[in-house]
């Protein structure tokens, strides 16, 4: 009767969620698709801040993916049954595209700080070639973290350490950001009405910018705090002090830890969604590129039809 319970509860958390990881897995994987499309394929948006934003949008294609796509396989199908353990799995991807978006986000603050503070020396310190180089290290960087060989605890213990760090970082970045934004505004409601300027043009830009950078920053940390708040009282306060759970408490958390998990993931499918919003250039460039992507693809199946029907011909 209590291994019974036991199933039906974990049914009922792990099918419910299966089932929007499916749902949420295609349109996901789509528009992060295009983002990046639109930003290669576009001359003018090919500049630092755009290419880290591509980073970004790579990472939320790879939870798309693996983290939506392949754990609704797992939850949902008999694959939980040939996985010895679907749990770690779970949680290599959720750290590992977790990580490197907090990395990304990170690099995107840096980059809007640099621009607001160096703008004078901003081409020469921030440079596509040298944008990309940090993309690339940030990719092996979370690779390396989630395979080290070490227990679990221990993981928790580093990725709560790592993760707390970064969020300090990230919430002084964009303080940082926030008063600069301010100033701006001051700047601007003095100067703009009297003279529309060059200067004053470049000034509405930068803050325009900068302010997108804090809406991505917002939604990310909404998406992500409760996973970060679980694994804290997961540690500290529930195996620390009570180490010697029983099954149905271990139960619960499992289910609570993929809620939370879930809730993580939602930021990539959010995050394409706010670029479309608020960023009129990747709005655009999406646009642009749409009709051109559909086109391809009925004129490609056309031919391929069209292949079938002389194969027929040919045939008889």
């Amino acid at each position: 009767m209590r291994n019974t319970q036991e199933r039906s509860l974990n049914e009922a958390i792990t099918i419910p969620v299966g089932v929007a990881y499916f749902i949420l897995a295609l349109p996901t994987v789509i528009a992060n698709t295009l983002v990046i499309i639109a930003i290669f394929k576009t001359p003018s948006l090919r500049i630092p801040g755009y290419i880290i934003l591509c980073g970004l949008a790579l990472s939320d294609l790879g939870v798309g993916i693996f983290g939506f796509f392949f754990n609704g396989l797992l939850f949902l199908s008999g694959l939980k049954n040939v996985i010895s353990d679907p749990g770690q799995a779970n949680s290599f991807i959720t750290g590992f595209f977790v990580g490197v978006s907090t990395l990304t986000i990170l690099a995107v603050s840096a980059e809007r700080v640099i621009a607001l503070t160096l703008h004078l020396r901003y081409p020469s310190l921030v440079t596509i070639r040298r944008v990309s180089l940090v993309l690339v290290i940030i990719w092996f960087f979370m690779a390396i973290m989630v395979a080290l060989p070490i227990d679990d605890t221990e993981v928790s213990y580093m990725m709560i350490s790592y993760f707390g760090a970064d969020f300090v970082i990230l919430f002084i970045l964009n303080f940082k950001i926030y008063r600069m934004v301010r100033r701006h505004r001051a700047q601007i409601s003095i100067h703009y009405p009297t003279q529309a300027n060059e200067e004053t043009m470049a000034m509405l830009r930068r803050r325009r910018s900068s302010l997108d950078v804090l809406y991505i920053f917002f939604l990310f940390v909404l998406s992500i705090l409760p996973y970060i708040v679980f694994q804290g009282y997961l540690q500290f306060f529930v195996l620390f002090k009570n180490p010697s759970l029983d099954v149905e408490d271990v139960e619960v958390l499992m289910n609570a830890d993929l809620v939370v998990r879930g809730i993580a993931f939602i930021n990539s499918f959010l995050n394409p969604i706010l670029y479309c919003y608020r960023i009129k250039h990747i709005r655009v460039a999406i646009i642009r590129v749409l009709p051109a992507l559909l086109s391809r693809k009925l004129s490609s199946n056309c031919g391929v039809k069209l292949n079938i029907n002389n194969m027929k011909g040919v045939a008889d």
